[in-house]
């Protein structure tokens, strides 16, 4: 490791959308689950697959990527889920 490196940490934000009227049978039970259960499953994908995946974030340079928080918001017609992460990186 370089001396003069230092570790920074950045946050950035992954939305969910999803119209307020959609449905989806994401857990094949022949059912289709109401919106905020759709949004609520894809955003636990997300988290999962970015959690999964630190591997793949470390070969960029990423030395830790973690899950911080999540804010719904239903704007209009829209749901809407904002992840954040916080990712820490050697700089120098």
């Amino acid at each position: 490791m370089n001396s003069s490196a230092r570790r920074e940490t950045a946050l950035f934000q992954v939305s969910v959308f999803l119209a307020k009227g959609n449905r989806f049978d994401y857990d094949s039970d022949g059912s289709a689950e109401k919106a905020e259960d759709v949004l609520d499953y894809l955003s636990t994908e997300v988290i999962n697959s970015i959690q999964e995946n630190q591997a793949d974030f470390q070969a960029l340079g990423v030395l830790h990527l973690n899950y911080v928080s999540e804010d719904n918001t239903s704007p209009g017609d829209t749901l809407q889920n904002n992840i954040i992460f916080e990712a820490q990186y050697q700089r120098g």
